[in-house]
């Protein structure tokens, strides 16, 4: 009689949330591991935890990288993420960089590894 039964509204929240990353499930806890390993590999190798955007030996770990700063990001907001705490102790156990704005400049990254002073800084341009 022109009745279509929409069975999604119906879903129970733990089922919505699971569609939407926010309850672990076993697939996406198996990926987030194995990235957080290639991470960790990332960092033994370089002894840093800078992972470039659109890092060419691993494009996949960088994208990774950047889900996790925005992940971070609504974490911090109160919002849903797909970062829990446990997520974010191992993070931060490791050092991992959220903020990933303050290594872009090319200057900032010469100062922070090799000490350069301020007036000697502008000489490698």
């Amino acid at each position: 009689v022109g009745f279509i039964f929409d069975g999604s509204k119906f879903k129970s929240k733990s089922i919505r949330l699971a569609e939407l990353s926010i309850i672990p499930d076993g697939k996406y806890e198996k990926k987030w591991e194995a990235k957080f390993q290639m991470f960790q590999a990332f960092k033994k190798e370089t002894g840093h935890c800078h992972v470039p955007k659109g890092y060419q030996p691993n494009t996949s770990l960088s994208s990774w990288v950047q889900r996790q700063r925005r992940a971070y990001k609504l974490f911090q907001k109160g919002k849903a993420s797909s970062l829990c705490t446990t997520k974010l102790r191992k993070l931060e156990d490791v050092g991992f960089i959220f903020d990933g704005s303050k290594y872009r400049s090319k200057t900032i990254r010469l100062a922070e590894l090799s000490n350069i002073t301020d007036d000697k800084r502008w000489e490698f341009f």
